[in-house]
Order: structure tokens, then sequence, then C-alpha cells
């Protein structure tokens, strides 16, 4: 059996569109409003595991923040769930500040 030029387009495609998977990172904004981190690691494959670390976590994220800020204590940040090209937008931003 013979593959047609067609069909190894549209297998390639296929594959192409299968392999795309969003990443999603974790940004923490601080009370101030001035302040965010950045969290390079986890990253997710999709928003709804990446909320779902969050709220399962909150406690212990807050944490982390508070210790990268060396703050006394935990502060109450706000978590957020971005796509990879957002961040990167985002972190081209600051670089230019």
């Amino acid at each position: 059996m013979s593959i047609q030029p067609q069909q190894l387009n549209v297998d390639v495609e296929k594959a192409s569109v299968s392999n795309i998977v969003a990443t999603w990172f974790i940004i923490a904004m601080l009370p101030n409003g001035i302040d965010s981190y950045i969290f390079q690691k986890p990253a997710f494959e999709s928003r709804y595991k990446c909320v779902e670390f969050i709220v399962e976590r909150h406690e212990i994220l807050n944490g982390f923040v508070a210790d990268e800020y060396n703050l006394r204590y935990p502060v109450s940040s706000k978590f957020y769930c971005v796509e990879k090209n957002l961040v990167r937008k985002i972190e081209d931003m600051s670089d230019k500040i």
C-alpha cells in the first residue's frame, strides 16, 4: 500500500496539532500590587491542573513567596495561571524596566 501525498500532508498536520501542548505557569502577585513572582516549576499542561495545584497548595505557595522575599510571615498573595507565551511577554517587559 502506498501513501498518497495528500494523505501524508494530512497526517503531518494531525501530528503537529496533537503535539502542541499549552504550558501553564503560576504567577504570584504580592499584596503590595507591585511585586510578583513567576514559578518556572512546576509547569502544567492544562489550566485546570494549574488551578487545582493552587487550590490544594495555596498556603505552601504563600510561604514560598514569603521566603523568596525574606518576609517574616506568609503574605496573602493572589495566584494566577498564565500560559507560557504570556509569561515570556511579562519577562520581556520586566527586562526593559
